[in-house]
């Protein structure tokens, strides 16, 4: 079976609540060309491709370092009330880099209020 990619197309709204941004920092950064551009969805309507604002996202992220990239990666999918999947390497105590794969899911109150986490970490061996 092959793999199939899903293109979502998110409206303003959601790309201002997933960036942080201004509407206003949003237009200024794609006139720049430093964001993705928006895309027609209709005669007088746009839409941002998800996975573009996304990795628009994650390069931010990895700017700032891969702790904290990690961490973003799973609140990002917590607010979203989704699963998340991540790939990344880890130094052990004894020094030994390693690939390693998380998994997991929020855990929420019926408000919808993220309580907290479960998921695990495996290590991957090629």
């Amino acid at each position: 079976m092959q793999g199939h990619i899903v293109l979502r197309i998110i409206r303003l709204k959601e790309v201002v609540s997933s960036t942080g941004l201004a509407r206003s920092a949003i237009y200024k950064y794609m006139a720049e060309r430093s964001f993705p551009r928006s895309v027609p969805i209709g005669r007088r309507c746009v839409g941002w491709i998800e996975s573009e604002v996304h990795n628009w996202i994650l390069a931010r992220a990895k700017e700032h370092g891969l702790a904290e990239y990690i961490w973003y990666c799973v609140q990002c999918a917590l607010l979203r009330h989704e699963p998340y999947q991540l790939s990344y390497r880890i130094r052990c105590v004894d020094g030994q880099i390693k690939e390693v794969w998380e998994k997991g899911v929020g855990i929420y109150a019926a408000s919808g209020e993220v309580l907290g986490g479960e998921g695990a970490i495996f290590e991957v061996r090629g």
